[in-house]
């Protein structure tokens, strides 16, 4: 598994308060809109030093009973611009040895509850109970 998508309501307001707390993005909010409507999209820093992971916030704006079958369309610019921002990173990761991380920014007392924090608030409401959490051996409860 490559990374986690998650949804929310307002990315704008969940990315600023995460950067509040110390926690970095690889990328912007991307904007854009697909066969489902209006798409935004954005994605944390790795979240451990041994594997290549991280999670994409996304915000999804359109009522799902008009979407009819077959919204299948993928926004090509998101990808692009992710694979180029993935390079890059991966890029300095191998001149430094050091990966940047999507919590490094945060005190350490505090990333855990940070983490369960975002697993907790996230779409469908319970998501968390029904799903292995990410962070490897360390129990959420």
């Amino acid at each position: 598994m490559q990374h986690l998508a998650l949804r929310t309501t307002d990315i704008e307001k969940l990315k600023s308060y995460l950067e509040s707390k110390g926690a970095e993005f690889l990328t912007p909010i991307y904007k854009d809109k697909d066969s489902f409507g209006p798409l935004l999209q954005s994605f944390t820093r790795e979240l451990f030093d041994d594997e290549w992971f991280f999670i994409e916030f996304v915000q999804r704006d359109y009522d799902a009973d008009k979407v009819g079958a077959g919204g299948t369309q993928f926004v090509q610019n998101t990808v692009k611009s992710l694979y180029v921002s993935k390079q890059e990173e991966f890029r300095a990761w191998e001149k430094t040895g050091k990966k940047r991380k999507f919590l490094d920014g945060v005190p350490e007392k505090d990333r855990m509850k940070l983490l369960k924090d975002i697993l907790v608030n996230t779409e469908p409401k319970g998501y968390v109970e029904t799903v292995a959490p990410i962070t490897r051996h360390v129990p959420l409860a």
